[in-house]
């Protein structure tokens, strides 16, 4: 899934993310783009961040953009990969499981 990073805070690959609203769509786009920021103890999680996405012109064609992997977290406003559906490779803090949702 493509998303928009939020929440003041960068997040980095195998960071587990929650939904906190929409974001414009792409430029030339008319789908909107979920909004996401880093998941708290209580926050539902919509999935885990497998990269930062850089939208950047397509060479030779300036008014053609392209989204490519980019090192580094994201920022607030970046996109983001977020794999939603299988497996992921998930970031923890030494202390942190990770547990199904009951009910």
């Amino acid at each position: 899934m493509l998303a928009v990073a939020d929440g003041g805070q960068s997040l980095a690959v195998g960071e587990v993310a929650t939904a906190a609203g929409l974001a414009d769509a792409l430029p030339g786009s008319h789908n909107a783009l979920a909004r996401v920021q880093r998941a708290g103890a209580d926050a539902g999680v919509v999935g885990v961040v497998s990269s930062r996405l850089a939208l950047t012109p397509l060479p030779g064609k300036e008014d053609v953009d392209e989204l490519h992997s980019a090192d580094g977290p994201a920022q607030p406003g970046d996109y983001v990969a977020i794999t939603v559906l299988g497996a992921a490779l998930v970031k923890l803090q030494e202390g942190e499981t990770v547990a199904p949702a009951s009910g």
